[in-house]
């Protein structure tokens, strides 16, 4: 069955490992929000296929490694916040891609 999952909200809580692949598939998901975790590990490279989310916060965990290029495939993306994290490498160009972006917060990182 479809799901109309629209929100997934776990924000200030003690979960740890790496963040699940499986909540960006849902077909109407619009809010991601992570922040203030343990979370560990890189962002999933196919974080870029969920076309229907507009915020994704993963602001102070422990992720690391580089900014997946296809974040630049979420053209419905408008506040992007994975501040105070442990990330590194450079910003991808895609994120220019992103005509709906009203907020970049990246400080903090490596």
């Amino acid at each position: 069955p479809e799901s109309k999952l629209t929100s997934v909200l776990m924000a200030d809580n003690l979960f740890t490992g790496l963040l699940p692949l499986d909540i960006f598939r849902f077909d109407f998901l619009e809010v991601v929000n992570f922040d203030k975790n343990h979370l560990s590990g890189n962002l999933p490279i196919g974080i870029g296929g969920s076309t229907s989310l507009k915020t994704l916060h993963l602001a102070a965990n422990s992720l690391s490694g580089e900014i997946p290029a296809g974040i630049g495939n979420l053209q419905s993306l408008q506040d992007l916040d994975i501040s105070d994290n442990a990330m590194t490498g450079t910003v991808p160009d895609t994120l220019s891609n992103l005509s709906s972006l009203l907020l970049l917060d990246i400080h903090g990182n490596s």
